[in-house]
């Protein structure tokens, strides 16, 4: 095999399907249904009562819309009204207008908006949301609702769609959990100059969020369409009314719905279940949170979704001599006796294999595809006419589930010795999520290696290759000092998924230094 033909970036696909999580709610059931319940409906109190229907005999609900865009999760569209706890109200507020009183008329151009109630808590507004309605419109014509705090910052809280008759009804959701309290005004404007605004009260929350339970806590996302997650929580008055949400490792929020309206049992406590109707969701963690509507009691349920239960091994790679020199990798590769010889073993039988050989440089270099034996092993060897000291890592990927394995060599000069090698170094590889969004802490991120003025670029992205979300937008683009030495100041400006992101800091030009480290983001 001949090194340095260089690869294109692996992106593994992102799974949009995260985003709508296409789910069959199993609503709860209760201990003695009325004779005229929907057949097949289970009730949260049977979650746990002997005798109990399977779980995923329940109603399948219709999925959500789904808005767009949305500064750092999306908002949903919630269901028709006929579906019990489509529209959640805030505890203790008066309805915005009087019952029976007659709307002014509309001028032209002008959109009327109304909340579903005037004053609503910080926790409430980034948890639950806040169903705002829009008239005015022509049917079918776009809307964007934006959010001015009395603090001056505005976000973009997501788009819509107008029904054929002009009215549309969202839920819109604030994206930073501490607000600014006081009057927000939530303003929509579409490109043809159609505009309306109306105000909301952003009060403090007293309460907290307490930690349920979720069983089981980890689940197969194959396992999760047959078998479903049960979420508890306590503390709530009994036959009190519920809402649900579940928030995706992107923070995206699905409203749970049920065949009935969603309530505490006798004994204050909560069960939800439910099931998801594709087993594409994105791998992560996942958090149900339910909130009480009379006692604003909060409880949060966390599980954590894995990849797919199927024949996963991607075996061990070694290395014959795994400290080499220059003289002996840049010998001619394609016989067994040729350049630095490898071995892969314990991949399934016949695994198709994917090859890559991270240089001293970090340049990732595709060395071919080759095909295990029936034993789950792989043996040949590496070379190339340009290698140079460093440390270098072989990576091996199964081509049908896309896991890898690595085996790392060291390269030395025919002499023994090692060269300076290039250097990434994080001012703090693990910190929550809040810290990486203070502009006064977040992370300081140094580079050393490259060529003095060279421009060098910085990327973050997750398990899935998708960019972090960063303010501004220039702090991802230095040039290298004198020394070639390049430093960053890394600040989210939207909250970022909990999890490790991996951290890549690229010169421009061809054949340049590529570094990497991870970032661990906590809660």
């Amino acid at each position: 095999m001949t090194l340095f033909a260089r690869a294109p970036r692996r992106r593994a696909a992102a799974a949009a399907a995260t985003a709508a999580l296409a789910l069959a709610l199993v609503a709860p059931a209760a201990l003695a249904a009325p004779t005229a319940a929907p057949s097949g409906a289970a009730h949260a109190d049977d979650a746990d009562r002997p005798g109990a229907p399977a779980f995923g005999s329940g109603t399948t609900l219709p999925r959500p819309a789904r808005w767009l865009g949305g500064p750092s999760r999306a908002a949903l569209v919630p269901q028709p009204a006929s579906v019990p706890g489509a529209l959640p109200v805030a505890p203790d507020v008066a309805p915005t207008a009087e019952p029976g009183a007659e709307p002014e008329p509309l001028g032209p151009y002008e959109l009327r908006l109304t909340p579903e109630s005037e004053q609503i808590a910080d926790y409430w507004y980034w948890a639950m949301g806040l169903a705002v309605t829009v008239e005015g419109l022509p049917g079918y014509y776009a809307t964007t609702l934006v959010d001015h705090g009395p603090d001056g910052r505005s976000v973009v809280l997501g788009q819509g769609i107008a029904e054929p008759d002009g009215t549309l009804t969202v839920r819109v959701r604030q994206p930073d959990w501490d607000a600014a309290l006081g009057v927000h005004t939530i303003e929509a404007t579409n490109f043809q100059g159609y505009s309306g605004s109306t105000t909301v009260e952003v009060v403090r929350w007293d309460g907290w969020a307490e930690t349920g339970t979720a069983s089981p806590s980890r689940v197969d996302r194959e396992r999760l369409q047959y078998e479903p997650v049960v979420s508890r929580g306590t503390g709530f008055e009994p036959g009190e009314p519920i809402d649900a949400v579940l928030f995706d490792p992107d923070e995206n929020a699905l409203p749970l719905y049920g065949a009935r309206p969603l309530v505490a049992r006798a004994d204050g406590s909560f069960v939800y279940a439910l099931k998801a109707s594709s087993g594409g969701l994105t791998p992560g963690e996942y958090r149900v949170l339910m909130f009480g509507r009379r006692t604003g009691h909060a409880v949060d349920a966390d599980f954590f979704l894995t990849v797919d239960g199927r024949d996963r091994r991607v075996g061990t790679v070694t290395f014959d001599t795994p400290r080499t020199t220059v003289s002996d990798l840049r010998g001619q590769s394609g016989t067994a006796d040729a350049g630095v010889v490898y071995s892969i073993t314990g991949v399934r039988p016949f695994a198709l294999l994917d090859i890559f050989l991270r240089d001293a440089k970090g340049i990732d270099n595709y060395l071919g595809r080759g095909r295990a034996d029936g034993e789950g092993r792989f043996r040949t060897s590496v070379a190339g006419a340009g290698a140079i000291a460093g440390r270098y890592q072989l990576r091996v990927f199964n081509t049908r589930t896309q896991d890898f394995t690595r085996g790392n060599l060291t390269v030395t000069e025919d002499d023994g010795t090692m060269p300076p090698q290039p250097t990434l170094t994080l001012s703090r590889p693990r910190l929550s999520r809040l810290d990486l969004m203070d502009p006064d802490r977040g992370v300081r991120i140094v580079g050393t290696g490259y060529i003095p003025g060279q421009v060098v670029e910085l990327y973050v992205k997750d398990g899935y290759r998708r960019p972090m979300s960063t303010r501004p937008i220039t702090t991802l683009v230095r040039h290298a000092d004198a020394d070639g030495t390049v430093r960053f100041h890394l600040v989210a400006d939207r909250r970022p998924a909990t999890g490790t992101w991996g951290v890549e800091v690229e010169g421009w030009l061809w054949n340049s230094v590529v570094q990497r480290s991870t970032l661990e983001v906590t809660r």
